[in-house]
C-alpha cells in the first residue's frame, strides 16, 4: 500500500535515500484514494477520548495526517546479535544479525512519538528484534538503549522487569488477558505491581483508561464475553497502565477481521498523533503500512531496508472493506475473526 521511490524486482524495498531522521517527509503518498477518508464508522469504538479518528488538517486530503516532528532517540540499538542454542544442534540458530539503529546507521534510531512498523517474512527475525527491544530477551552481544537504560548480555532479570513495568506497554496477537478478571480488574493489575496508586485511584484510572478506548459499557466483563476486537482494546488499555512511553505491539490485529482491524489502527494512530506515545509494531498486514512514519524490513535476522511515508495515513473502515472482501472473493479464503 506503500508508493516508494523504488522497488526491487524481488518485491523488497529499496533504503530511502536522504531520510531526515527528525521530520517524516521523505515517499509521496502512494494509497488508492478509494481506500483511505476520514473513517465513515470511526465513532463506533464508543464516546472515549481515542474512540474516533485524530483530529485531520482540512488542507490535505481526507485520511492524510500532517507531518510531525519527532522527538529525542529513544530506542537506539549498536551491532546487537541474538542467537539460540537448540538441544541436537551444535551449532546456534542466529536470529538477529548485527542490529544497528544509531545515528551512524543507516537505519537511525527510534524516536520518541514515531510510529514504526517492522515487516518482513515470517521466521525472519521480527518478533525476536522486538523481544530484545522490549527487554523480553536480552541480546546475546551488542548494546540496546531503551529510553537512557542500557541493556546487556549481562543485565539482571530483576533490572529488566523493573524498566518493562516502568516504561514499556506491551499488546500481543492473543490478548493474554487473565480470564477470570474483568476487563477492569485486567487494567488494573500492572498498576498493582507497580504499587504507586492506591485501590481507589487504580480503580478509577483503569475505568478512564476502558472509557479512553471505547469501553465505558465494559468495565465489569470478563474476556469470555468481549468480541475479539473489545479484548484487544482492553489489551491497550492495559498495555497503558502506567503511562509508558513506548507500546510494543506484536501482530496486535493479527486474530481480528477488517472492520476491527481498521478500528484497532485508528486507535493506535490517535494515541500516537494526539498523546505521543512512542510506537513499535510487528505485522505481518502491507495494507497497514499506510499508518506507520516508517517502515523497517527485516529479513533473515538482519534489517535489510526501510521506508519512510511522508504523510501517516487511515484506511476507510468501509471502503477497505469492500476491497478486503473482494480480494477474499477472488482467492476464495476469508480473512481473521471478530
Amino acid at each position: 500500500m506503500i508508493e516508494l521511490t523504488a522497488v526491487r524486482t524481488d518485491g523488497w524495498r529499496r533504503p530511502i535515500e536522504g531520510a531526515d531522521p527528525t521530520t517524516i517527509a521523505t515517499v509521496a503518498p502512494g494509497t488508492d484514494p478509494a481506500l483511505i477518508g476520514e473513517g465513515s464508522e470511526g465513532s463506533a469504538l464508543g464516546s472515549g477520548s481515542l474512540a474516533s479518528l485524530p483530529k485531520q488538517d482540512p488542507t490535505l486530503p481526507p485520511g492524510y495526517y500532517p507531518l510531525k516532528t519527532l522527538g529525542e532517540p529513544v530506542i537506539l540499538t549498536s551491532h546487537v546479535t541474538k542467537n539460540y542454542s537448540i538441544v541436537g544442534r551444535s551449532e546456534p540458530v542466529r536470529a538477529l544479525i548485527d542490529i544497528d539503529l544509531s545515528p551512524d546507521s543507516e537505519f537511525y534510531p527510534i524516536r520518541k512519538g514515531e510510529f514504526v512498523m517492522l515487516r518482513g517474512p515470517s521466521g525472519g527475525g521480527k518478533t525476536s528484534l522486538l523481544n530484545v527491544l522490549g527487554t523480553l530477551d536480552r541480546p546475546s552481544s551488542g548494546r540496546v538503549e531503551i529510553l537512557g537504560d542500557v541493556i546487556t548480555s549481562a543485565s539482571p532479570d530483576n533490572f529488566l522487569s523493573a524498566l518493562r513495568l516502568r516504561k514499556i506497554g506491551f499488546v500481543f496477537q492473543t490478548f493474554n488477558l487473565l480470564a477470570n478478571l474483568s476487563a477492569k480488574e485486567n487494567v488494573a493489575l500492572p498498576m498493582s505491581l507497580l504499587g504507586k496508586l492506591n485501590a481507589k485511584e487504580r480503580d478509577e484510572r483503569a475505568k478512564k483508561l476502558l472509557d479512553m478506548v471505547g469501553l465505558r459499557d465494559r468495565v465489569e466483563h470478563l474476556p469470555s464475553e468481549l468480541s475479539g476486537g473489545e479484548q484487544q482494546r482492553v489489551a491497550i488499555a492495559r498495555a497503558l497502565a502506567n503511562d509508558p512511553p513506548l507500546l510494543l505491539l506484536d501482530e496486535p490485529t493479527g486474530d481480528l477481521d477488517t472492520r476491527h482491524t481498521i478500528r484497532i489502527m485508528d486507535l493506535l494512530m490517535r494515541l500516537n498523533r494526539e498523546h505521543g506515545t512512542t510506537l513499535l509494531m510487528v505485522t505481518h498486514h502491507p495494507d497497514l503500512e499506510c499508518y506507520a512514519d516508517r517502515v523497517l524490513f527485516v529479513r533473515d535476522g538482519e534489517l535489510v531496508m526501510q521506508a519512510v511515508n511522508r504523510h501517516q495515513r487511515c484506511l476507510d473502515e468501509v471502503a477497505y472493506g469492500r476491497y478486503v472482501a473482494e480480494r477474499e472473493r477472488k482467492a476464495g479464503q476469508p480473512q481473521g475473526r471478530g
